[in-house]
């Protein structure tokens, strides 16, 4: 060859990002009943309710328990992390996908998915 470097990653990152996002698309609520009838536990019934309401994918199940916060709804309405009293009830969850990297981000779940966990 004549000896001339090709810069490539410059020139890929000129490229516009793949859209792989073509045939995505979410689950109905007929489809999640199946899965839950269909479910052969409650570690399936877990998996289905959290990707289900997440929206995240298989790959982001990486979890730990310290990924996972409770939002409750107290008596007055408000929302808090910590309740510090009995009059309180789960609103939502929300949890830290990909953990540690570039791409993290919050996900929010339903409080059948909290209780399901």
């Amino acid at each position: 060859m004549n000896d001339i470097a090709i810069p490539w990653k410059r020139i890929y990152a000129t490229y516009p990002e793949r859209d792989n996002m073509a045939d995505s698309r979410g689950w109905t609520r007929q489809e999640i009943a199946l899965m839950l009838k269909h479910a052969h536990g409650p570690l399936d019934r877990a998996l289905v309710l959290v990707l289900a309401s997440s929206g995240m994918r298989a790959g982001g199940l990486d979890l730990i328990w310290e990924d996972l916060t409770a939002v409750y709804r107290m008596a007055d309405g408000s929302l808090v992390l910590d309740p510090g009293k009995d009059d309180s009830s789960v609103a939502c969850a929300v949890l830290r996908v990909y953990r540690g990297s570039p791409e993290s981000y919050l996900a929010f779940i339903t409080p059948e998915a909290f209780d399901a966990l």
